[in-house]
């Protein structure tokens, strides 16, 4: 039987078709081919990054993690121009980057080291913007999380195992584990979290980690000898590459940030002259503890 060719007008993008018998053959040009290749792969990639965000939020959810990213917030936002810039120029905290290690920032209540920690924070995520994990601990948090071990092994777990851009196995299957078999949303025990979280490190190579308010935990060895347990040193390696810039033995410039802050505040008020240097010395005097 005679094959009947059709006008390529109607098929604008075939490059041939024929008609023979019942058979109906459309011939796609290789730009055509390209295109539909193309949109199958990008409907495929929406597709896969649909079901990550799905999974990742429930995971969040069931995690319930303290957030200490608002805590981070509030600092930046109260941070005065200026302010904290000196601790990145110190030389313990050079020395720190340089050689990785422990670095203790002490200080009595009111010193700034909550602004200290969040410019420190700013810093590091210029180096490594996604290996950058932090935690407040905060007595005054209505959840109660925040200032425990739990607290900070969730917040961590959060940070580490469920970023922006995949879920990691082992949080994947902690999940799993917990909301299978008639469990749904029974929570992680410690015990599991410091497994994960030690399972979730060794794919890990490096990153720092910052915590703020030490002083406000309710458990601190508990953190401190899980510290020691993740850096797998002895208490004389450990020793030898801690770094430690006390607030308190003069020398900084807490004082100068203390002033920047409450010239700041006091311009807010119509205090002039005497009045003003009166309440700017209480103020300094009420910071330092004094």
């Amino acid at each position: 039987m005679q094959n009947s060719v059709i006008n390529g007008s109607m098929f604008p993008n075939a490059s041939h078709f024929t008609i023979n018998n019942s058979t109906f053959t459309v011939g796609l040009s290789d730009e055509t081919k390209l295109a539909e290749e193309k949109k199958l792969a990008e409907e495929k990639k929406l597709a896969e990054e649909k079901k990550l965000a799905e999974e990742r939020k429930n995971i969040r959810e069931w995690l319930n993690a303290p957030d200490c990213a608002t805590n981070f917030q509030t600092a930046a936002d109260k941070r005065t121009d200026g302010t904290g810039q000196w601790i990145l120029d110190h030389s313990e905290y050079k020395k720190w980057k340089q050689n990785p290690g422990l670095l203790w920032i002490q200080g009595k209540a009111g010193s700034g080291k909550t602004i200290l920690s969040t410019t420190i924070i700013v810093d590091l995520k210029k180096e490594a913007p996604d290996n950058v994990w932090y935690h407040y601990f905060d007595s005054r948090d209505n959840t109660g999380q925040k200032s425990t071990f739990r607290g900070f092994l969730l917040s961590l777990l959060d940070w580490t195992g469920a970023n922006s851009t995949s879920v990691h196995p082992v949080l994947k299957k902690l999940f799993d584990e917990c909301t299978g078999q008639g469990l749904t949303g029974a929570p992680p025990t410690v015990k599991e979290l410091e497994n994960a979280l030690k399972e979730v490190f060794k794919t890990i190579s490096g990153g720092y980690m910052v915590l703020d308010a030490m002083d406000e935990c309710s458990e601190p060895f508990k953190v401190v000898q899980w510290l020691k347990n993740l850096l797998k040193q002895s208490e004389r390696e450990i020793a030898e590459r801690s770094f430690e810039i006390s607030l308190d033995s003069g020398g900084y410039k807490v004082d100068d940030d203390i002033g920047k802050y409450l010239d700041q505040e006091i311009e807010k008020y119509s205090f002039k002259g005497e009045l003003r240097s009166e309440v700017m010395g209480t103020l300094k005097r009420k910071a330092q503890g004094q």
